[in-house]
């Protein structure tokens, strides 16, 4: 029984024997070695071709590719040169003229001299005496002589002695009213001088875009108290752009105190005009 072989042809001979050999067991047996055949062919020819899909389809893929193919230059139109004529003359904007803002103080307009070879008499040119305190201009204003000075659009209430923006003290007695410059013992001074104070205010202004280089001026006017704080601030002259509203933001975030204007040793509140300066880079 060792040597027994179960696929051989006489071991179905001696299984089936007696038996009804139509049985479709025996043609199975029969047909086992040419049935595997057949299925190890068509199994080895399945795989080959999954293998070789790829392959084809890359070659299908890049033929035609390392084709050189030559470019046909196409012919440019020719080139039309069309006269657009001289550029227009653009005129300049004639200088238009600014009236001066009356002010109480005396002024003396200044004409600068003129070398002429006419025989007319040229205007009279003024003499300036700084021991009366004149001061020069575009024009002449005679002033009211009472000593009390307009700033920047504040205006006189006619007695020469009040500002329109507050009440000025007594000689003997500063009390809460507003000082100008003018007459003042010592005037309100800025840590390091007003150069610092501009400084400062120049590395906290916010520029605007406004897509071209210019040049503006904001006027600003503040009180500086007693205790060297700003207060009233307010923009006397504004270009446009929130200049004037960027000037008031940057003024109100400097907590640096200024030494005030004293008057009769004591300290008093002092207005102050600035004009500050914008140069917009684009």
């Amino acid at each position: 029984m060792s040597n027994l072989n179960i696929f051989s042809q006489s071991w179905n001979e001696n299984v089936f024997e007696g038996r009804n050999k139509e049985y479709g067991a025996y043609q199975l047996r029969q047909e086992n070695p040419k049935t595997t055949l057949k299925a190890l062919f068509f199994g080895t020819l399945a795989c080959a071709s999954l293998v070789s899909i790829p392959i084809i389809s890359n070659l299908l893929t890049n033929k035609g590719q390392g084709e050189i193919i030559c470019a046909i230059p196409a012919e440019l139109p020719p080139v039309t040169y069309v006269n657009l004529g001289e550029k227009p003359k653009i005129e300049p904007e004639k200088a238009t003229n600014i009236i001066p803002e009356k002010s109480s103080a005396k002024q003396t307009k200044y004409v600068t001299p003129i070398i002429t070879d006419n025989q007319t008499t040229p205007q009279d040119v003024a003499t300036i005496d700084p021991a009366k305190n004149i001061k020069t201009g575009d024009s002449d204003n005679p002033g009211d002589n009472m000593g009390a000075v307009a700033l920047g659009n504040s205006s006189i209430d006619g007695t020469g002695t009040e500002p329109a923006f507050g009440n000025t003290g007594t000689a003997t007695d500063p009390g809460d009213g507003i000082f100008t410059n003018i007459g003042l013992q010592a005037s309100p001074e800025f840590p390091g001088g007003i150069k610092n104070f501009l400084a400062l205010v120049g590395k906290n202004f916010r520029l605007p875009e406004i897509g071209e280089k210019a040049t503006m001026k904001v006027f600003v006017y503040f009180v500086v108290e007693k205790d060297g704080t700003l207060t009233n601030i307010k923009v006397v002259r504004d270009p446009g752009y929130g200049l004037g509203a960027e000037a008031i933001r940057v003024l109100k975030s400097i907590k640096t105190k200024w030494k005030p204007g004293i008057q009769n040793d004591k300290p008093v509140r002092t207005a102050y005009n600035l004009p500050i300066t914008v140069e917009i880079k684009n």
